[in-house]
């Protein structure tokens, strides 16, 4: 579980993100969503350490991650993935071939070791026996867990605007977060077709 606790942080005294307070569950979907300049990233980035916030508390299952040392960040990085933007995956690996890549690069893990890990790591995030499917057939099932998931939206003035599962994104009256996430004709459609059909 991750717990972030009234986190702030500027750059060059530009207010980036206020005061953002939030909670991931374990074995839960969770999306952060806004428009460009926002603070996703900033906040993902916070979240992980790679950027120090200016005040707040970031927990990882009750550790303080702003308190841990070099050392303890780097064990406690054993434990997280980051992706950035564009995927990061191999296309010509299976899954099981991408979660080791790094084992393989980076350890002396034996391949006792590395299968038990690729085997704990395919179960936390849900895509247990997954192994020898490649990342273009489990897109399928992502959908599928990005529509129970629970969303969390920052405004462009880099605060918690709203709160609530993909599903609610459909009938929020959070004025911002309508204009950003039905922008174009075609998700307004969409948002117009799931209402009609939840009214009938």
């Amino acid at each position: 579980m991750i717990e972030i606790r009234n986190i702030k942080k500027s750059f060059e005294e530009r207010p980036i993100l206020k005061d953002i307070s939030t909670l991931f569950e374990k074995g839960k979907t969770n999306l952060i969503i806004g428009q460009s300049g926002s603070g996703k990233t900033v906040l993902l980035k916070s979240i992980v350490r790679l950027i120090e916030v200016d005040e707040g508390e970031i927990l990882f299952d009750g550790r303080d991650i702003r308190k841990m040392n070099f050392k303890d960040i780097k064990l406690l990085r054993q434990e997280m993935g980051m992706v950035f933007q564009g995927g990061a995956l191999f296309d010509s690996l299976n899954v099981e071939e991408n979660v080791q890549f790094p084992m393989d690069m980076f350890t002396t893990m034996t391949t006792a070791e590395k299968s038990k890990h690729v085997d704990f790591c395919l179960d936390r995030v849900n895509i247990k026996g997954a192994h020898h499917l490649y990342p273009s057939e489990i897109s399928g099932g992502m959908r599928k867990r990005v529509a129970i998931a629970r969303a969390i939206a920052l405004n462009p003035e880099g605060e918690k605007g709203w709160v609530g599962n993909s599903t609610q994104v459909l009938f929020t009256r959070n004025k911002k977060l309508n204009e950003f996430v039905f922008a174009s004709p075609l998700s307004k459609r969409i948002r117009d077709l799931k209402q009609r059909e939840d009214d009938e």
